[in-house]
């Protein structure tokens, strides 16, 4: 009765000491339970590895330790090089050697090590396989079955323990991991219960304009334009969660400021059974690039069209030098005052009038455009250019123009030359045909020029049939005034160091 009474009193205080020890106290504390439990002098605690050809020295009771001068705490070593106790591991259950010297197999002991004169060691078993041993040695009498007993029931509550605080210092591991990756990650994440935002990284603040407490425990429906856009996103989404997955959609959010940005999101269960548990997502923000590919998709359109244009001129010239050699025979053979003189003379005009335009078509590089009726825009025939004067560059960097009568409002920047720039704007140019004034800034500080003269020279619509989008877009274009030595040697240094060229 008083050996259960110890062995369960020594379980309790394993127990008690789990929440505020390490894994190593704890098998400190088993040795030396295990040493007064038996009697025993000296005691180890060592994991096998799950090759079970190696053990993992871990440690021994302070006795131990006081006497054996050997080391090697934390190394591998063989099973095959270790001395009789691994008889336990061998034969897979506990194992007494009372006369120490007498074995026919022993194999001797490392330099250091105190004497032995008996030992005991007892296996702890997991899923078939050896996952630890508990020993001790030297007692003053032979062990016998009691000893066994004791230390097996010991040696099992201990690695019962050790496993399960392991199992929370993982957790606790894993989870600062996450947490870091979710401060750091530099795209928005989150969490949603029922469409419900749970939780919300940094970026994901930054990208919306909103603090998190504005955003936690509301509806996702914050985030949309419309209840329309925010039902359509739900049920693409968890459908395509029901049958892959993984959700992706592509959709548009409104921050805070009221601004639009386009946002590709995707989104999983926490528990990929059971969405009940919550969805996590992660929202890139994409405005720049469908910038870039409307940008791209505009260029190809235009370019298709001008070599279009440019090959009918091409088959328009032929007939043109004809007629106006024929209007030049019949004119040579007419008077003044003959009726047809001045008739003649007007189709002479307009056959002159053709071959300009098709001369500035052929060799056309940049276009503008006018308004035609109320919904559509055609090329400004008086505004073509066959070359450009100044050339173009892209900045390499987000960089933006800030008109000084509004710096509320900036907007990025598309290109950029010795002689103006263009920019997007999603709302009615707040630029007047007149002059204004602007500045050019890197948001990062690296670069700044202030106090810009420039007039607008273009405001091109771009043409979206999507009904998503409630705004609409428009590429700018401003033509610098008269700089001043500074601005100009400002304005050479940012494109040297700060764009590449178009």
């Amino acid at each position: 009765m008083k050996r259960i009474e110890d062995i369960l009193k020594s379980s309790l205080k394993l127990i008690q000491i789990m929440a505020s020890s390490s894994v190593e106290d704890i098998i400190q504390f088993a040795l030396e339970e295990g040493s007064r439990l038996t009697g025993s002098k000296i005691g180890y605690f060592h994991f096998v590895n799950p090759d079970q050809q190696t053990i993992k020295l871990k440690t021994w009771s302070k006795e131990t330790i006081n006497v054996c001068s050997i080391g090697g705490k934390d190394s591998h070593y063989p099973i095959e090089k270790a001395g009789v106790w691994v008889d336990c591991i061998h034969q897979k259950k506990a194992v007494i050697h009372n006369d120490y010297n007498s074995l026919s197999h022993k194999k001797g002991l490392p330099e250091g090590h105190v004497p032995v004169v008996r030992d005991l060691a007892v296996p702890v078993i997991e899923d078939s396989k050896i996952v630890a041993v508990l020993g001790v040695g030297n007692k003053a009498t032979e062990y016998n079955q009691h000893d066994i007993d004791r230390l097996l029931l010991l040696a099992e509550n201990t690695w019962i323990i050790v496993q399960r605080k392991r199992a929370e210092e993982s957790l606790r591991e894993s989870e600062a991991t996450l947490q870091s990756v979710f401060r750091a990650v530099p795209t928005g994440i989150g969490l949603v219960n029922n469409r419900i935002l749970k939780r919300v990284n940094r970026q994901l603040c930054k990208m919306t304009g909103y603090r998190s407490d504005e955003l936690i425990e509301k509806s996702a429906r914050i985030l949309y334009q419309n209840d329309k856009e925010f039902e359509w996103v739900g049920k693409k989404k968890y459908r395509q969660i029901d049958e892959q997955g993984i959700g992706t959609v592509e959709t548009k959010w409104v921050r805070k400021d009221g601004k639009i940005i386009d946002i590709l999101l995707s989104s999983t269960p926490v528990v990929s059974s059971d969405q009940s548990e919550g969805v996590t997502f992660t929202a890139l923000d994409i405005t720049e690039r469908k910038l870039a590919e409307e940008e791209r998709l505009l260029r190809e359109k235009l370019q298709g069209v001008l070599e279009t244009a440019g090959a009918v001129c091409h088959e328009l010239n032929q007939p043109l030098h004809i007629i106006s050699g024929l209007s030049e025979l019949i004119s040579y053979d007419l008077k003044e005052d003959n009726p047809l003189y001045p008739r003649i003379n007007k189709i002479k005009e307009q056959i002159d009038r053709i071959g300009t335009i098709t001369k500035k078509l052929i060799g056309i590089a940049r276009c503008e455009t006018k308004a035609h009726d109320s919904n559509t825009k055609i090329l400004d025939l008086d505004k073509l250019r066959e070359r450009r004067k100044y050339k173009r560059f892209i900045p390499r960097s987000r960089t933006y123009v800030i008109f000084k009568h509004d710096s509320s409002k900036q907007s990025q920047i598309i290109d950029i030359s010795s002689g103006g720039l263009a920019f997007w704007c999603y709302e009615a140019l707040y630029l007047s045909d007149g002059f204004a004034e602007l500045a050019i800034s890197m948001p990062d500080g690296n670069f700044n020029l202030d106090n810009i003269h420039c007039q607008t020279v273009s405001n091109l619509a771009i043409v979206d049939d999507s009904p998503s989008r409630s705004v609409s877009m428009k590429r700018c274009g401003v033509q610098f005034g008269d700089l001043t030595p500074n601005q100009t040697d400002r304005l050479e240094y940012f494109i040297q160091n700060h764009t590449i060229a178009n």
